[in-house]
């Protein structure tokens, strides 16, 4: 397991607009003077636009259904087409305000103990798919997302959202469009956060992860392994 994967995000978002915040926070030494512009605009302008963390789960909830409903086969809807109506819908303010709540959560998800049991149930879990299951989480609701909070230690949430949405992260399409959209970056926070928590030991996953460990022993047994 990685011990320093990154994402550059605000920890919280507490308030239901963009109010207060410094421009500052979402620019690097080498933004140019347009992009500048461009961002102390954007958060000018986000200032005065209402949107709630339930507007963002409505919002996801509303992309998850696109994604669920898309046909499959050899003609199947791509994620992006699935999704990129409801983006279209948003103002870039909108948008801009959903990065937030989304980088947010992948912040809050980035926890040790997820990942050890992330590892148990899909046996082994590098960088780049932890960081895939954290963005099909947040595409599975809130709900999910609050569970494996509440209780790393839950094995069906983790393989349900693990094989339904892994690596579907409506970010993605988000950042894409807003680029296409104003020829610029969706700016985000500066801020690195790294891995919080505990590491759960392989010695001691039997007894930190009871639910994690029989439903792996478990599949394993139905599959002839065990």
């Amino acid at each position: 397991m990685g011990e320093m994967w990154k994402i550059k995000s605000k920890q919280k978002v507490t308030s239901t607009c963009v109010g207060m915040r410094n421009p500052n926070d979402y620019l690097f030494p080498a933004a140019s003077s347009e992009y500048v512009k461009f961002v102390k605009t954007l958060i000018e302008a986000a200032e005065g636009v209402t949107f709630t963390e339930e507007d963002f789960w409505t919002f996801v909830d509303v992309c998850r259904a696109k994604v669920d409903a898309r046909e499959r086969g050899p003609m199947w809807n791509p994620l992006w087409m699935a999704i990129l109506p409801e983006v279209e819908k948003l103002s870039n303010e909108q948008l801009f305000l959903v990065s937030e709540f989304y980088y947010s959560w992948l912040g809050r998800l980035h926890r040790r103990e997820i990942w050890s049991a992330v590892s148990v149930v899909v046996e082994g879990c590098s960088d780049d798919h932890f960081y895939e299951f954290c963005n099909g989480l947040i595409t599975a609701g809130r709900v999910a997302c609050e569970q494996i909070l509440r209780e790393p230690d839950s094995p069906e949430t983790i393989f349900k959202s693990d094989s339904a949405y892994h690596g579907v992260g409506i970010i993605f399409v988000i950042t894409d469009h807003f680029e296409d959209r104003t020829g610029f970056e969706l700016p985000h926070d500066k801020i690195e956060l790294r891995l919080e928590g505990e590491w759960v030991d392989e010695d001691s996953i039997s007894e930190r992860l009871p639910r994690c460990y029989k439903f792996k022993r478990d599949e394993s047994t139905e599959l002839g392994d065990g």
